[in-house]
C-alpha cells in the first residue's frame, strides 16, 4: 500500500495516470483529458534513499523489519523499535503488549490497554517538548526530530483523547506514558521521525485556554459527550504550490482523515489574519470572516471545499496566510490533523492551464 493506491480508491478506481515529472516530496500528479489534479499529502510520501513512493509494509532483512521513509529509517527488531535519521537514532523499548503497523514517517501503535510507557534511548542528549498531545525531543527550541503523538483511547462505547506526558529523564534516556483517563480497552498513538509538513495547523482548546497544542496528530471537533470544546487552527504551505501557479484552480477539496463520528457536524470558516502555528491559543484565537460551503461527510473522511482559500494562496505565494478553521457542533468528529504520519490529510486540486 502507498499513497497512489489510496488516491486510486478515493477516485473511485478510475483510470489514474501518473505524471512522472515531480520534484515536490508531498505531491503526485494525475493527467486528466482536460488538465492534471494534483494531491497533496499532509506528510511527504516518497522515501528519502531512492525517491520511490514511501510503501506502508516492513521488509523482511533476516530478524529484522525495516520501514524506509522520508528521512530516515524505523526497524523493528526483537522487541525494539529503533528509528535512524539525520538527527536522531533511538531505540524504544516497552513493557507493553503493542502491535506495530508502518506509518508514512513512522509507525502507529495499538496496545489493548489504557496505558503504556515507552522507554527511549538515544545517542546524544535532547531537550523535551511536551503538551499533553505531543511529546517529542528536540535539537533546540521548537525543532523536534522524533514526535510521539497520542491519538486516542477507544472503547465499544467511546472515542476519547489520550495524554502524552514525560515520566523521566536522564542524560540519553528518557520515559513517556501515553495514557487515557477513560475506562478504555485499547490506545492508539504515533511514533515518527519528525519531518516538516505541507499543512501546518493547531487545535486549541477552551479546558485549556493558555496551551498550544502544536505537533499534536488528533482534533476532537464537537461537544458530544464532552464539556469543552476543541477548534481547529490549519493552513497549508503555499510556497509548495509555487510551480503551479500559471494553472487555473477548477477546484480545490481537503480531506480530513475521520476516525469517528462525521454526519456532516463540522463547519469551516475563513480566517481574516495570519496566526502563530506555535503561539495560537484558545484565549488568543483568530476570529473567522466568513463561513466556507457545507462540508460533505464520505465513509472516510470529511471533505472541505477550499476552492477560494487555495486560489488566495496561489496568488500570494507565501508559508503565512490566514487558512482557516474548522469547528463542531452537538455531535463530536475525530479527525487527524496535518501531523499524523499514519493518517495524513489530503489536499486534491483541480486544474487547468
Amino acid at each position: 500500500m502507498n499513497f497512489l493506491e489510496t488516491i486510486r480508491q478515493l477516485r473511485g478506481f478510475k483510470t489514474t495516470e501518473v505524471i512522472r515529472e515531480n520534484t515536490n516530496k508531498f505531491r503526485l500528479l494525475i493527467k486528466e483529458s482536460d488538465g492534471l489534479t494534483a494531491y497533496y499529502s499532509s506528510c511527504p510520501i516518497y522515501r528519502g534513499a531512492d525517491g520511490r513512493l514511501t510503501e506502508l509494509s516492513f521488509n523482511p532483512n533476516g530478524e529484522r523489519h525495516e520501514l524506509f521513509v522520508n528521512n530516515g529509517m524505523i526497524v523493528v527488531q526483537d522487541g525494539e523499535l529503533i528509528f535512524s535519521g539525520a538527527e536522531v537514532y533511538a531505540k524504544i523499548t516497552t513493557e507493553s503488549d503493542i502491535a506495530v503497523s508502518p506509518s508514512y514517517n513512522g509507525v502507529l501503535v495499538t496496545v489493548k490497554d489504557r496505558k503504556c510507557r515507552l522507554h527511549i534511548t538515544t545517542k546524544k542528549e535532547y531537550y523535551i517538548y511536551e503538551n499533553l498531545r505531543c511529546y517529542a525531543l528536540t535539537s533546540g527550541v521548537y525543532q523536534p526530530v522524533l514526535n510521539i503523538l497520542g491519538l486516542y483511547g477507544k472503547s465499544a462505547e467511546q472515542v476519547c483523547p489520550v495524554k502524552v506526558s514525560s515520566i523521566s529523564n536522564s542524560g540519553n534516556e528518557y520515559d513517556a506514558e501515553i495514557a487515557s483517563e477513560e475506562n478504555v480497552t485499547e490506545i492508539v498513538f504515533e511514533i515518527n521521525l519528525y519531518v516538516n509538513k505541507f499543512v501546518l495547523d493547531t487545535t486549541v482548546e477552551e479546558d485549556r485556554p493558555d496551551v498550544n497544542n502544536v505537533y499534536g496528530g488528533i482534533a476532537f471537533l464537537g461537544r458530544k459527550g464532552r464539556d469543552t470544546e476543541q477548534r481547529l487552527y490549519t493552513r497549508i504551505d503555499g510556497t509548495k504550490l509555487s510551480d503551479l501557479s500559471r494553472c487555473n484552480v477548477m477546484r480545490a477539496t481537503l480531506y480530513l482523515p475521520k476516525i469517528s463520528g462525521g454526519n456532516s457536524s463540522l463547519t469551516a470558516y475563513k480566517l481574516g489574519l495570519p496566526w502563530c502555528t506555535l503561539g495560537t491559543t484558545w484565549n488568543n484565537k483568530i476570529d473567522y470572516v466568513k463561513e466556507l460551503p457545507k462540508i460533505r461527510t464520505l465513509k472516510k473522511y470529511e471533505s472541505v471545499n477550499i476552492t477560494e482559500y487555495i486560489r488566495e494562496v496561489m496568488k500570494e505565494n507565501t508559508l503565512r496566510d490566514a487558512g482557516t478553521m474548522l469547528s463542531g457542533g452537538s455531535e463530536q468528529t475525530v479527525v487527524t490533523t496535518g501531523d499524523s504520519c499514519a493518517y495524513p490529510q489530503i489536499i486534491e486540486l483541480r486544474l487547468n492551464y
